[in-house]
């Protein structure tokens, strides 16, 4: 696991995944994580017991709009979580230009201008992966039953913002194993020897 600052001699950009102009991959990716999203939400708040979530006992605010701006918090707080800790692996790695960033569609964590193999790339994916998956399971455990939905939400989330995480650890898999990869944050740069 490494972290290149200058790109080796030799090396050429072999192929690129363009997140924000590659309209085709933008909208497999975004399908998969929408559709998820929703059919993820929808599980969760039957198992969760609907009721358990939406009771207007206490009110409209109570009982649809404050449900509604949990979910929406959690998911933002967790995207915005995630990423900080994929910037603690990059930096721990060794990178010195990483940096998070905001568009239209997420939050990234990007290291533009360096240059990382297929270890360092499957651990700023896995390590935060992994340490959200364990977070998650101990609310479960943990929240009293009448909340455990929350950490339900938390799940999708954590699934759907991965979406392209799995795609782009996929495509390096695909690659030869001398393959660098820089991650721009929205384009995903591939390098292989000439």
């Amino acid at each position: 696991m490494k972290i290149n600052k200058t790109l080796p001699e030799g090396y050429e950009k072999t192929c690129s995944l363009d997140f924000m102009n590659d309209k085709k991959l933008k909208l497999g990716v975004n399908t998969f994580a929408g559709a998820f999203s929703c059919l993820g939400t929808i599980a969760v708040l039957f198992i969760a017991g609907i009721t358990n979530v939406f009771d207007y006992s206490g009110g409209i605010f109570r009982g649809a709009v404050l449900p509604i701006l949990i979910i929406a918090g959690v998911c933002i707080v967790y995207f915005a979580l995630n990423e900080v800790f994929r910037l603690i692996v990059l930096k721990a790695l060794g990178a010195g230009n990483a940096k998070m960033g905001l568009n239209s569609l997420y939050v990234y964590t990007s290291d533009k201008g360096e240059y990382m193999d297929r270890g360092a790339l499957t651990a700023v994916n896995c390590i935060p992966f992994i340490i959200w998956t364990v977070i998650i399971v101990l609310l479960l455990l943990l929240l009293p039953a009448r909340f455990k939905w929350t950490a339900g939400i938390a799940a999708v989330a954590h699934i759907v913002n991965n979406c392209s995480g799995y795609f782009i650890l996929l495509k390096a898999k695909k690659q030869p194993a001398s393959v660098l990869i820089e991650d721009g944050g929205t384009e995903i740069g591939f390098f292989n020897r000439g």
